[in-house]
């Protein structure tokens, strides 16, 4: 605390490096470690004590996921109250108005990624391959695979790299409701009651009156 707004340099990096050690234990393809080693390098560079970032690793890397996920947060406790406002408005302004060129083959990977996890999650699911589509059918590994109806090269297969994941495409293979009932996700549904009515969602037996049903529509927004 004595270093007030410049030791923001160095705790602003406690949030990418939760983030770093989430995608370390998690990211299957690999893609993530220029992230995992740019942050240990930038806090370093931005004067940390090598030391103290060993000894905050050690400690992170012992967390699964769900729990480095927990720890993130704690990030918004300390880091937030010493930042510079008037600075960090004009940083905020200046990334949001910055245009960012996207890389089109990360692009590309990122595809890959959803597409190769989606299908590994639905045969898992369904036990079969979902409707796909290929670009280069005949030189394409996984429409071999797929033609095949094979499915243990989840386990098994190592030879098949994302640029032949990047040319599969997903066709419909089910239908999405979007009016789905999200009270039933709620602990506590009397949120989508209105106070005349606030009698419903009580025991008619406690009240020794079966109270009026409403109007109102259950659904809510979460």
């Amino acid at each position: 605390m004595e270093k007030k707004n410049n030791a923001y340099d160095i705790i602003k990096f406690f949030e990418p490096l939760c983030m770093s050690y989430i995608l370390e234990k998690t990211d299957r393809c690999g893609l993530s470690e220029p992230f995992v080693s740019g942050n240990k390098k930038s806090c370093t560079d931005a004067g940390g004590s090598s030391a103290s970032l060993n000894r905050l690793l050690t400690v992170l890397g012992k967390f699964d996921p769900p729990m480095l996920s927990e720890i993130f947060g704690l990030y918004r406790m300390w880091g937030h109250p010493i930042v510079d406002e008037i600075a960090g408005c004009k940083k905020v302004q200046e990334v949001g108005k910055r245009q960012i060129d996207m890389d089109h083959n990360v692009l590309r990977l990122i595809y890959a990624c959803l597409v190769r996890e989606f299908c590994i999650n639905y045969i898992r699911l369904e036990g079969r391959w979902p409707l796909l589509t290929f670009t280069n059918p005949d030189s394409n590994r996984i429409a071999q695979l797929y033609v095949r109806r094979q499915l243990n090269w989840i386990e098994r297969d190592g030879k098949t790299g994302l640029d032949d994941w990047a040319q599969v495409f997903v066709l419909k293979n089910f239908d999405f409701d979007y009016c789905l009932d999200y009270t039933q996700i709620l602990d506590d549904k009397a949120i989508s009651t209105y106070k005349s009515h606030w009698d419903q969602v009580y025991d008619p037996t406690l009240l020794g009156y079966h109270p009026e049903q409403g109007t109102e529509s259950r659904p809510v927004m979460l």
